[in-house]
């Protein structure tokens, strides 16, 4: 029997766990945009999970960009610029406080999600990134690409995404099986220990 978490219950339970996830072979990974995304939202969309996000003193940022504003969403920049977009170069400058180190609203630098464009835009899980094996980072950016760029612009995201999973503790392995369920936007993760 699969137990269901709300997003809050599940970070509350699993934060401090050593949870790695794989997709499950034979199954959807994508998450559906009910409507066409904009042009622009999509350019910055792949640019962002294009970008590694580290830590920046936002106010040298504008200095060391003079065209920062075309470097970030809506003209913020954000917390210790969360927003910042810098797909292009990935050289270290002079704004950056720490390199190996995600702004404060993110769960880590580099993002597990991309965008797939067709008849009907999708989100979905890019397997490339080792620091994406967590599954509580993969919901977390799922929840901050929902709240800060999704649903504030009124898209609806439905889907599914199974996962198999691995949870070390104290010494212990346990298998589970998993499924991230979104419906009208609204995240569930259910759970089914294995073994």
């Amino acid at each position: 029997m699969f137990k269901t978490y709300n997003y809050d219950e599940f970070i509350k339970t699993f934060e401090c766990e050593c949870f790695f996830a794989r997709v499950k072979e034979g199954f959807s990974e994508k998450f559906e945009i009910e409507e066409k995304l904009d042009d622009k939202l999509a350019e910055y969309m792949y640019h962002f999970f294009n970008t590694k996000h580290v830590k920046r003193d936002t106010e040298l940022t504008k200095k060391v960009y003079p065209n920062w504003k075309d470097r970030c969403y809506r003209n913020r920049l954000g917390v210790e610029g969360e927003y910042f977009v810098d797909h292009y170069t990935q050289e270290k400058k002079e704004d950056v406080l720490n390199e190996y180190e995600p702004p404060a609203p993110l769960p880590e630098c580099w993002c597990c999600l991309r965008i797939e464009r067709s008849d009907k835009d999708r989100l979905i899980w890019r397997n490339d990134l080792m620091d994406s094996a967590m599954i509580i980072h993969r919901v977390r950016w799922i929840k901050y690409v929902l709240d800060n760029f999704l649903v504030p612009n009124g898209y609806t995201v439905n889907g599914e995404m199974h996962f198999q999973s691995d949870l070390y503790r104290e010494y212990k392995e346990e298998l589970y099986e998993g499924k991230i369920k979104i419906e009208n936007s609204e995240m569930k993760i259910k759970l089914l220990r294995r073994y």
